[in-house]
């Protein structure tokens, strides 16, 4: 019989690593609060945090090819944000449920291309909007998110 935590880990690793591995980004950061709401837990912010904490949790992300970076915020709390990074090695890496072989080294523009910061509402100085219209896109999350996070498709973020 599954238990809580690892219903937690599950859904963290669907809507929130594997999407990660899909995307080009670099660093994933999971907010203890953001798991809490997409899952519609009450009162289960410690529940939450132990299972990205456990040994279990860290191990699976790591044969995935993430490497912790670390924790942020108090202990047991909806900000406690746990941040991770793709491992700087390519490597054979071990995706959840199959397994992806990395290249022997990466493409010369790889190494040499920066990624700009796109500007958003949330890092820049824009004024609020009471009303915000967005195309749909094919791309998104397979289970419940926040309407910020629902489409990830590289056009739409």
């Amino acid at each position: 019989m599954a238990t809580l935590a690892d219903g937690i880990r599950e859904h963290v690793i669907e809507c929130y690593v594997r999407p990660f591995l899909k995307s080009d980004e670099v660093t994933l950061a999971i907010r203890a609060g953001d798991v809490v709401r997409s899952m519609g837990l009450v009162n289960r912010t410690p529940t939450v945090c132990g299972a990205l904490e456990a040994q279990k949790f860290q191990q699976t992300v790591q044969q995935a090819g993430l490497t912790f970076v670390g924790r942020t915020g108090p202990s047991r709390s909806t900000t406690t944000t746990f941040r991770y990074e793709r491992d700087s090695l390519p490597k054979v890496r071990a995706q959840i449920g199959n397994v992806q072989q990395a290249p022997a080294h990466p493409p010369p523009k790889a190494a040499e291309t920066k990624r700009t910061r796109m500007l958003t509402a949330t890092n820049t100085k824009l004024p609020a909007a009471d009303l915000c219209l967005v195309s749909c896109v094919s791309q998104k999350q397979s289970c419940r998110a926040p309407a910020k996070d629902m489409y990830i498709s590289p056009w739409f973020t």
